[in-house]
């Protein structure tokens, strides 16, 4: 009754956000609710920020809900972050997530000149915002849309088909051929899966994060195994990546996900999955120099106890940093920044940096048969590449078009990079290492 008589005499207010640690009306948030669906009033969920009550009055609002971002000057000062990052990150929110409100308020770091200050930090705000192609306004909500059959029938093309390529990699080393029966009997399994997918909710939660598993799975050992044709190889992950991202994102990319209202339960799964099917694929065909069994049998081998234990770290760290900006240190932060200056779209740090140079490296040591015993890792190590892709598009929030440009930055910048890195081994490093020792290790 407060709210309502406080908007009829303010009818003004367009939009709310909520203020403190507890929502307002919590838990019974329908009364609050429908006075604003009544008025017109959208809400404003602020990005990062936990407060009791806030996500379920965002739901109960739906699809009234307008993101919104905003820096707290406890973060600020803890965090020593400047004038230019505060209006990086605000212009980064915009581009990159979708955001379409902003709070920006002087901080306390500045203490003369307080409003100059402010007012040249909105004027670089918005001209920076302005540069990116974006108009001043009034925001409103997202148009509804919901989960769609030819979505579902995408997912299930992917995950059928890159199940069956994967089950052909394991019982004969190839991708085997695709005739005119298989091909049928495929597309019927598809539109089994497609309707399953639409019908059943928890298969549609099961399934989506097997879809990004399969396709990862599937562009990675493409991929490997194209070490006699590498750029071939690399095409087609990358192409594979970004067919089963799109099919993601076509059924599960749904308004409510967009608002983070309902959130992909798939993404750790589309992370930790695809190296573990690599590594079955590998121990089974032997492309690894020993079996399982052989490996069990023998006695553990100190420095494979320690490599095995940094890729189980690493994957653990980036499971947990996934979606987690928290957990960022600020020499990253930085770095991240100036990606986002010298390219239209940051790519992320584990596909260019580590997963792609890894593979462009495992090209190149099978090509001269180097270190057999120790590829097994840099194959492990290059799937990251191919499941942190897949996992941009599960970014709901994120302009397809911008998922599309990150996948790409990643794609050519790591192998640049691999490339690169591949020279150096070839023409410095390893002239060095036979000159000192008379010998190329194998």
């Amino acid at each position: 009754m407060a709210f309502d008589y406080l908007t009829s005499e303010y009818p003004g207010i367009k939009n709310v956000t909520a203020s403190g640690m507890i929502m307002a009306g919590y838990p019974d948030f329908k009364p609050l609710a429908d006075v604003m669906k009544r008025k017109g009033i959208t809400f404003s969920q602020t990005e990062f920020v936990k407060q009791v009550g806030a996500a379920g009055f965002a739901k109960a609002m739906y699809p009234m809900v307008i993101p919104l971002h905003s820096l707290t000057r406890d973060e600020v000062i803890s965090r020593s972050i400047s004038r230019l990052q505060i209006a990086e990150r605000f212009v980064r929110a915009i581009h990159e997530r979708s955001v379409r409100l902003i709070m920006v308020r002087p901080y306390d770091l500045n203490m003369g000149n307080r409003m100059e200050i402010f007012k040249d930090d909105l004027r670089f705000t918005g001209e920076s915002i302005k540069a990116r192609g974006y108009d001043f306004g009034w925001p409103s909500n997202l148009n509804e849309w919901a989960e769609s059959m030819p979505g579902a029938l995408a997912c299930g093309i992917v995950l059928v088909f890159c199940g069956w390529f994967y089950t052909v990699r394991l019982n004969t080393g190839g991708e085997g051929d695709v005739s005119a029966k298989v091909f049928s009997l495929l597309i019927f399994a598809s539109l089994l899966v497609a309707a399953g997918i639409f019908k059943f909710p928890i298969l549609a939660r099961i399934c989506g994060g097997l879809c990004g598993a399969a396709a990862a799975a599937e562009a990675a050992l493409s991929a490997l195994e194209s070490h006699k044709k590498p750029l071939l190889g690399a095409v087609k992950g990358l192409f594979i990546v970004t067919a089963g991202g799109l099919a993601i994102a076509s059924f599960y990319g749904t308004t409510m996900a967009a608002l983070r209202l309902t959130p992909f339960s798939g993404v750790k799964l589309t992370l930790l999955l695809p190296p573990l099917l690599v590594l079955v694929h590998d121990l089974r065909r032997k492309v690894h120099p020993e079996s399982l069994p052989e490996i069990i049998g023998r006695p553990a081998i100190w420095g494979e106890l320690f490599l095995i234990g940094i890729l189980m770290l690493a994957m653990l760290i980036m499971a947990l940093r996934s979606d987690n900006v928290s957990n960022v240190p600020a020499w990253e932060v930085a770095f991240r920044e100036f990606m986002e200056r010298a390219l239209l779209v940051r790519p992320r740090t584990k596909e260019f940096l580590i997963g792609y140079p890894a593979l462009v490296l495992y090209w190149y040591t099978v090509r001269k048969d180097y270190i057999p015993g120790c590829r097994e890792a840099l194959r492990i190590v290059s799937v990251l590449a191919f499941s942190s892709a897949v996992n941009t598009f599960c970014h709901f929030h994120t302009l397809l078009s911008l998922s599309v440009i990150r996948t790409l930055n990643g794609w050519w910048l790591g192998i640049l990079l691999g490339v690169i890195a591949v020279a150096i081994l070839n023409y410095v490093i390893m002239p060095l290492h036979k000159k000192l020792s008379g010998d190329v290790p194998n």
